[in-house]
């Protein structure tokens, strides 16, 4: 992912379902190739 992307942008939406340790779902909102 790296080599492909420079910079990748995410937003969190809604809360982490199933406990501790588990992450929230997630969006890209923008990102930079190489």
């Amino acid at each position: 992912m790296q080599t492909v992307f420079s910079r990748i942008v995410t937003d969190t939406y809604d809360e982490a379902v199933g406990g501790p340790g588990r992450r929230a779902a997630r969006k890209i909102i923008s990102f930079d190739t190489n």
